[in-house]
């Protein structure tokens, strides 16, 4: 159950910079939603496979400590490695896509012959 609150703790920190980005009400929701699911559907396959469905307190406690034990450990790194590939990458793109739009609208239409 500790890896389960790991992967929790990391789709978790996803959703959050995701969040940062798309400040739009409407995906916060959605995400929200996903969120929820995602960690819903993996906590009870875990409990299924760890303690064949039965419920007990030491698997929420493994859970929550696996959750933090995310957030105080790799969750930094998580989060700088993904603010990382916003800056280099995704804010790069935009920008190249921005200077082959404006060279696009600066070229003159020449018809050809043909």
């Amino acid at each position: 159950m500790l890896f389960t609150g790991v992967v929790v703790g990391v789709f978790y920190e996803v959703c959050f910079f995701l969040r940062k980005i798309f400040v739009l009400n409407i995906f916060t929701i959605i995400l929200d939603i996903l969120f929820s699911l995602f960690s819903f559907i993996l906590v009870l396959l875990s409990i299924n496979y760890c303690a064949f469905g039965e419920i007990r307190l030491y698997l929420f406690l493994g859970l929550v400590l696996g959750f933090f034990i995310e957030r105080l450990s790799i969750g930094f790194l998580v989060a700088k490695t993904l603010n990382f590939i916003y800056t280099c990458v995704i804010v790069k793109l935009i920008n190249k896509l921005k200077q082959l739009k404006g060279k696009q609208r600066g070229r003159k239409k020449v018809k050809k012959n043909c």
